[in-house]
């Protein structure tokens, strides 16, 4: 099943989010989202810190206005 996935260090830092069928597709989406010049210091805090995920519920759909 599809989810948003939510890379966070420390507390609650949220560094980026991603959609993702599984926590793996999640982290190799997120490494390289991170994994470029002027982003690589997050990376390494999210890698030194687990690289820990939160879930987040999300709409497939937009509301017609």
């Amino acid at each position: 099943m599809t989810k948003k996935y939510v890379a966070i260090y420390g507390k609650n830092g949220r560094i980026v989010s991603v959609i993702a069928d599984s926590e793996k597709e999640a982290r190799q989406r997120i490494r390289e989202q991170l994994d470029r010049r002027g982003r690589r210091q997050l990376l390494k805090r999210w890698q030194d810190d687990g690289e820990r995920l939160k879930t987040e519920e999300f709409c497939t759909h937009r509301r017609l206005r």
